[in-house]
């Protein structure tokens, strides 16, 4: 009788199998009958099964009439499962039962396993069929007409991909059958269900096992037994380096030349590398092949996944990292490579980041999403853990290093993307990354500050549509320095600044002129402090004093401005931009165009940008107000030098020097009220000092004869 038996999974998601029921008196077909698995009972084996593994591959020892055999095929989308069965009465049942069905998933073979390749007996049970009489025939070494053959022999050549579990149910012959396995165990380490029907089995077993560094499954201190004949579970308890996934699509060039640095890297580290073929056109021969420390599965992931399928991709690497025990866990796509020191440097900067909410760090850094929110409104900012300095980014890409927890708050699973969000804009990336960034957005997710990657330049494969202007390629990041001065009379409206600038910025030197004490809210590491009463009362040239000492990108504010959170991002792109096209250039919020004649330096202007002022397009101006000014060292390479003479002009000092170097002055566009001042008791402004008596302002600005805008 053909009927259809169901698994119920604790999702409600159903798996329905056809089966051929011949007998309804003995035990697995009777359950059958029911329409149910053998064995998916309250401490069945497979409900342990369906809940750990799904994908990859499967192997059925003592398969019997295909119970588990077609589940492992039906109900946890193995890709493939072998399965062998000496019996041939029960091997012919089993042929019938995988004939019923549409798989093709399941490779039958009447063979008997041991540890030899031999003839054997096979002597029969005296049970009656409804105790599974018929299941219990047990090997006879002594007998004949049964071939018997290693695990390892018959796999030998096998394109197994990423072997999840072996079940065993042999009568006793448990032995053998893992000794004529152990290659393919130390290879793969799947995890192994076994059957024990004494307790001197169990220790037998779990002695050899434990030999080869697994461990039974316990629960509460105890090892747990499933079913009604006693059955445990052993997992490989090495805990290895790295677990390695790598995607790849019609690039086996790449993909050939990236496994090889990457092993040439990992030097005596243990490394798990899944490498999955997302359906190529392309051949993939010659491939590095496993070593003793650094193991390579190649899994064909078939029909081919895309883009709009990415998720369903992603989730069978889930699956594989559920599976397998690792320190530490890496997602890499196959054009990049790797610069020395990858694993080194990946290590060392993921351990050194402090925070009980770090999930996961991405591990690329881009030109296109520098300093940019990304799938979250999150702006990233600088962190520095002792010599590490990384990205608090809010969100993450498919390039990333994480630990088990990481996987574990997720559920192991991508939650599915529906065809409708390319629909509107086909360019729309995979929305993987997406979801990730948003589902763990309570947590804190962080970025590399230097990347260890090195970008291929090869089309996308997965967005060949992707415009001109997003360039994702691998990028470098100066440091970021930022100066401030204050006066005593400003300690409160330094706080404010402080705070809104300090999160992204590598380091904040503040000069404090006249001040008795250091206020406690700058003991903070990022920040720098230089006192009066050791260097001398420098006014407001203080907030360039370490400009000569640092490299990269520098900021200089005022203690009485409170800057918007995208305020250095939008300085450091522009510069950026600019310095990509050759041009050199200082850029701010606040600056003035000089008249031809200047007799009064704050009266004699054609136009004026104050910082708190809307701007719809950047504009060249002769002179910059320091207190909002960016630049790069080697385009300006200005020193404190560069500010002696008249006290507290640091603006027009500034704008000389950008003039004596050739150097363009912008005002960048901004919308109204970006960055404002702190309301103050007492107005102590250095426009203020100065505007009614000009004489020493107009006298250095005209110092200069050539006064140029230079963009």
């Amino acid at each position: 009788m053909r009927t259809h038996i169901v698994y119920q999974s604790p999702a409600g998601e159903a798996h329905r199998v056809a089966v051929v029921v011949r007998d309804r008196r003995e035990k697995i077909q009777s359950t059958w009958a029911q329409g149910r698995f053998y064995e998916t009972q309250r401490h069945g084996m497979l409900n342990v099964v369906y809940q750990r593994f799904q994908g990859g591959t499967f192997i059925d020892i003592g398969a019997a009439i295909g119970n588990h055999s077609l589940f492992f095929a039906g109900c946890c989308r193995a890709e493939r499962v072998y399965a062998f069965e000496p019996v041939p009465a029960l091997y012919e049942h089993l042929r019938q039962n995988i004939a019923v069905n549409p798989m093709k998933t399941i490779h039958a073979y009447n063979l008997a396993l041991g540890e030899h390749s031999r003839q054997v007996g096979m002597t029969p049970s005296s049970k009656p069929s409804a105790q599974g009489g018929m299941l219990m025939s047990k090997v006879d070494e002594l007998g004949s007409g049964v071939p018997m053959q290693r695990l390892d022999d018959v796999l030998r050549g096998e394109a197994i991909g990423d072997l999840r579990c072996i079940k065993i149910d042999v009568e006793g012959y448990n032995l053998p059958v893992l000794k004529g396995a152990t290659e393919t165990i130390l290879a793969h380490r799947p995890a192994i269900f076994c059957e024990c029907e004494t307790p001197k089995q169990y220790q037998a077993v779990n002695d050899y096992l434990e030999a080869l560094g697994y461990r039974v499954w316990t629960v509460d201190g105890q090892p747990f037994v499933m079913n009604h004949t006693a059955t445990y579970l052993w997992e490989w308890a090495g805990e290895i380096d790295f677990h390695v996934t790598v995607t790849t699509y019609n690039r086996p060039q790449e993909l050939r030349r990236f496994l090889t640095t990457l092993m040439a890297d990992a030097e005596d580290r243990s490394v798990i590398c899944r490498v999955y073929n997302d359906g190529s056109d392309l051949p993939y021969t010659d491939l590095p092949q496993s070593t003793e420390r650094f193991c390579i599965k190649y899994i064909d992931a078939n029909p081919r996944h895309g883009k709009e399928r990415y998720w369903q991709l992603i989730n069978r690497t889930f699956d594989a990292v559920r599976a397998t025990k690792a320190r530490f866990y890496l997602q890499l796509p196959d054009d990049v490579d790797v610069l020395p020191g990858f694993f080194d440097n990946a290590e060392r900067s993921y351990c050194a980041i402090d925070d009980p909410a770090k999930i996961a760090m991405n591990l690329y850094l881009d030109h296109s999403r520098i300093g940019k929110a990304c799938w979250t409104k999150d702006l990233p900012r600088i962190c520095r853990f002792g010599e590490v300095s990384v990205f608090k980014s809010g969100w993450i890409d498919m390039i990333f290093m994480a630990e088990r927890r990481f996987f574990e708050q997720l559920g192991y699973r991508i939650e599915p993307i529906p065809l409708a969000r390319w629909r509107r804009n086909p360019r729309l990336s995979s929305g993987v990354g997406m979801q990730i960034s948003q589902r763990l957005r309570s947590l804190s997710i962080y970025q590399v500050r230097d990347c260890f990657l090195r970008s291929i330049p090869i089309p996308s494969l997965m967005h060949p549509d992707r415009p001109a202007h997003e360039d994702l390629s691998t990028a470098q990041l100066d440091p970021i320095h930022c100066g401030v001065a204050s006066i005593p009379e400003r300690a409160q409206s330094l706080k404010g600044a402080v705070a809104s600038i300090l999160p992204f910025v590598d380091a904040l030197h503040v000069y404090l002129n006249n001040y008795d004490h250091v206020p406690d809210f700058l003991d903070q590491p990022k920040i720098l402090v230089y006192r009066s009463q050791e260097f001398g009362d420098r006014g407001d040239a203080g907030k360039f004093f370490t400009v000569g000492r640092t490299q990269g990108f520098y900021l200089a504010i005022d203690d009485d401005i409170l800057y918007p959170e995208d305020y250095v991002w939008r300085m450091v792109n522009s510069l950026r931009e600019n310095r990509r096209r050759g041009q050199r250039v200082a850029v701010g919020l606040h600056g003035k165009i000089m008249g031809a004649q200047v007799h009064h330096f704050y009266r004699d202007h054609v136009r004026q940008f104050h910082y708190s002022a809307a701007l719809d397009e950047a504009r060249g101006v002769h002179v910059l107000g320091t207190g909002t000014v960016a630049f790069h060292t080697a385009d300006l390479p200005i020193t404190i030098a560069d500010f002696e003479g008249p006290r507290n002009l640091a603006d027009i000092h500034f704008s000389l020097a950008c003039q004596k170097h050739g150097v363009g002055c912008l005002v960048l566009p901004r919308p109204k009220n970006h960055a404002r001042t702190q309301k103050m008791a007492h107005d102590s402004s250095i426009w203020r000092t100065y505007r009614r008596n000009d004489l020493v302002p107009t006298e250095l600005y005209n110092s200069w004869p050539d006064w140029r805008i230079r963009v």
